[in-house]
């Protein structure tokens, strides 16, 4: 679909049920022509249209888009299965693995006219976090130090920037995925990181030490870029729980595990 054409008015269509996320943005399951699909709306038509814009770029992994009428997104749904639920239920692990060979896929996807996700944008998560946690305030030297350490990679790709099991969906057996509008280029590793360090599983090290190993990353430079994640990530989990009380319960491991890895950087 041509971001720039605008089609008529979506409706009519029967809302079914309103979809929690974690943003000011409003999401609805609902029944369209026979089906169920998902409407996003949103009063910033500039953000609507970058999504289009995106989504098209991430085929065949993101939701295919039915409408767009300059205020809401008509796309396909995905279903409940988000890799979150999956691994909630206990369903078997092995499927990050095709997640991670998903996340190679994408991050071949040419992201030239993307916004590059550099210094200025790195040393702006660690200010986002010493904004939302006034009581680590301790951490600001060896976070902006990490954040200029980590902006003098110059290696780029697709970038999600909030590659999370949230984020990423299972259905008929396929890796898809939603929420990218924030897409950027930037480094590989900052989106490895937010899979493996992401809070909502909270893997277990040995399997984590085994996805690394698999992706053929260099561990110690993913621990790195996992604290500027954890960090922008405990920040974000400050700032909604304001709001929405599900997301509270994500501070204490975001917060532990940031520093349990400064003090694995710290020890070596």
């Amino acid at each position: 679909m041509n971001p720039g054409r605008v089609l008529p008015p979506l409706f009519p269509m029967k809302i079914l049920e309103s979809l929690q996320d974690g943003s000011d943005r409003v999401f609805h399951r609902v029944e369209w022509e026979g089906r169920t699909a998902i409407l996003l709306r949103d009063e910033n038509p500039d953000s609507l249209r970058k999504y289009v814009e995106i989504d098209e770029m991430l085929r065949p992994y993101s939701p295919e888009i039915y409408r767009f009428d300059g205020k809401s997104i008509l796309m396909e749904d995905l279903g409940n299965e988000s890799l979150y639920e999956w691994m909630r239920k206990g369903r078997p692990a092995e499927i990050y693995f095709q997640v991670l060979d998903a996340l190679r896929e994408i991050q071949r996807i040419d992201c030239r006219g993307l916004p590059d996700f550099g210094r200025d944008a790195l040393v702006g998560e660690v200010e986002y976090f010493l904004r939302w946690n006034p009581h680590m305030s301790r951490l600001k030297d060896f976070l902006m130090d990490n954040a200029l350490l980590l902006s003098a990679m110059e290696e780029r790709a697709f970038m999600h920037r909030d590659f999370q099991s949230r984020n990423i969906f299972i259905k008929g057996g396929r890796i898809r995925l939603i929420d990218f509008q924030s897409a950027h280029c930037g480094h590989p590793y900052y989106d490895l990181a937010s899979l493996l360090w992401d809070p909502y599983v909270n893997l277990q090290r040995d399997f984590r030490k085994e996805l690394a190993e698999y992706y053929g990353a260099d561990i110690h430079l993913l621990k790195r870029f996992a604290i500027q994640r954890l960090a922008q990530a405990t920040a974000a989990y400050r700032k909604l729980s304001r709001r929405k009380p599900f997301f509270e319960r994500f501070i204490p491991i975001s917060t532990n595990t940031l520093m349990e890895l400064i003090d694995e950087v710290n020890s070596n």
